[in-house]
């Protein structure tokens, strides 16, 4: 995750029950930074661009000792290798609950991605995948 990457996401997004409603899909542009600011200080940041609804979003993932935090939030490490990093975290907003999982795989080529996966109510509301390369 270390370096400089830029990449596409790919993916769909529904409130409520995927099967019944309308997706949407996504086709964002990406550009992410991976950097070790102290051995036990890892920050990767994402920023992700859909130029046609001219919106912007960011995905902060920090790894300070033991502690994972995605956005600011406590999440759970549920896998760690070389090459794949998973985790994820539960969050109720109001009367509302939500589930999200990543997970961030390298490749011997060098390339990386990430996968997520979102949660509303038990039902599946967004999926999306980044396919990073260096810059």
């Amino acid at each position: 995750m270390l370096g400089r990457w830029s990449g596409k996401e790919i993916g769909f997004s529904c409130y409520g029950n995927p099967e019944r409603e309308e997706k949407r899909t996504t086709d964002r542009d990406m550009v992410s930074e991976g950097r070790l600011q102290n051995p036990d200080d890892v920050a990767f940041d994402s920023t992700m661009t859909d130029f046609s609804a001219n919106h912007r979003e960011v995905l902060r993932i920090v790894l300070r000792g033991d502690r994972l935090r995605v956005n600011n939030r406590v999440a759970t490490l549920f896998f760690l290798s070389d090459r794949v990093l998973a985790f994820g975290f539960r969050e109720r907003v109001g009367g509302s609950f939500g589930e999200y999982y990543w997970r961030i795989e390298s490749d011997p080529r060098g390339l990386l991605a990430i996968e997520h996966v979102a949660y509303h109510q038990g039902a599946l509301s967004s999926t999306s995948r980044q396919d990073l390369r260096p810059r």
